[in-house]
């Protein structure tokens, strides 16, 4: 359960509130497994937040429904894109511990592939719906493990050209597949009822972004014009409807970055004395 509140005096009615309701439904409270966090400028008094007079001790980070906050860093999600990038090298290096046992290059590119969208895409694109991507140092860091997976599975050198390993894997680019899963659940938050706390967030999100201030819907739109190279704008919330948003989704995945752009050809297996070039089924992100 979170709890927000823009003043300490705020927070502290609420959790007093929660604390009497739950002790009149027979539930407790463990203050020494909770958590304040603060973001933003800390105020130079602060007195210490409490639970049935037990003290709730602070904290920077924090782990919640398996995205983790930050809040001392200027980007919330840094410590979860570090987690995140960490898990999916560790689970590259499960993968291809296989040509331990059956010979360097020897896995069937099939094999990988499958390997790979079950374990280490699933950490590349989580919470790619919730934290769209601002940060270009984060993102490259799951791009440029993205393209060593694909060379990889492949079978072609570190320094191969870029737009092969989308064009031949079917598997499309981070940059526009984590905006794509950010238009389809904003395609979700629109079908809402009005009444919905999450719709109502939504609402709230778009003034802050009318305000020039930080909001979701700003992010999203940044990370919209950064994946279509400025071509791309995220409408206002008014304008924005189910045909809108499957517009904008079939525009970002016509789009030619740079990378698709490039030229050149895959060599051929050295060891299978073949072309690598794998017949896989179109990778369909707005399916996952």
């Amino acid at each position: 359960m979170v709890i927000i509140s823009t003043s300490p005096e705020g927070l502290q009615r609420h959790l007093d509130t929660l604390f009497a309701w739950c002790q009149n439904n027979f539930l407790i409270l463990n203050a020494a497994k909770s958590w304040v966090m603060i973001f933003g400028p800390i105020p130079p008094s602060l007195n210490p937040f409490s639970i049935n007079s037990q003290s709730i001790p602070f904290t920077d980070t924090f782990k919640y429904v398996g995205v983790t906050f930050q809040s001392t860093a200027k980007d919330y999600f840094t410590t979860h894109y570090a987690e995140k990038i960490s898990a999916a090298r560790r689970n590259v290096g499960v993968i291809f511990c296989l040509e331990l046992y059956v010979g360097r290059n020897r896995i069937p590119p099939q094999v990988t592939r499958t390997l790979y969208c079950a374990l280490v895409d699933c950490h590349l694109i989580h919470a790619a719906d919730i934290a769209p991507d601002i940060s270009a140092q984060l993102l490259t860091k799951h791009s440029d493990l993205q393209k060593r997976c694909l060379r990889k599975i492949l079978l072609v050198s570190k320094h191969s050209v870029i737009a092969p390993l989308y064009t031949e894997s079917g598997i499309m680019p981070m940059a526009p597949r984590r905006v794509l899963l950010a238009l389809r659940y904003l395609l979700y938050l629109i079908h809402l009822p009005n009444k919905n706390y999450s719709f109502m967030a939504l609402q709230q999100s778009e003034n802050l972004r009318n305000a020039d201030s930080p909001s979701w819907l700003a992010d999203l739109d940044f990370a919209l014009r950064e994946a279509s190279h400025g071509t791309l704008i995220l409408p206002m919330l008014i304008d924005i409807n189910a045909l809108t948003i499957k517009t904008l989704c079939n525009a970002l995945r016509k789009h030619r970055t740079p990378s698709y752009q490039a030229k050149g050809r895959i060599p051929k297996n050295p060891i299978l004395g073949v072309s690598v070039r794998p017949k896989f089924q179109n990778f369909c992100p707005e399916k996952i």
